[in-house]
């Protein structure tokens, strides 16, 4: 997912094409393969310089996931992936 959604670009790829996924709130797409999740309203707007954030407040959350949880992949892991496109 980190190499799908980091290291391609929009502009060349639809990767919600390549994953299966299901509408959520206002037509968000939730990724099949990730047990937690949440949507979310966006409130507002922050200028970053190259970049933009968008402050949310949460709208649906995922079922409460019963189990351990899923392993994360530590940015150790995940600081040679290359960029879909530069900022």
């Amino acid at each position: 997912m980190a190499e799908l959604f980091g290291g391609e670009t929009g502009d060349r790829v639809d990767k919600c094409a390549r994953v299966g996924w299901r509408p959520g709130e206002a037509g968000s797409p939730v990724l099949q393969q990730m047990p937690i999740w949440f949507t979310g309203r966006i409130e507002g707007r922050i200028e970053g310089g190259d970049y933009v954030g968008f402050p949310l407040t949460p709208v649906t959350v995922c079922p409460r996931v019963e189990g351990p949880l899923p392993p994360t992949a530590p940015y150790r892991e995940l600081r040679a992936l290359e960029p879909g496109h530069l900022a």
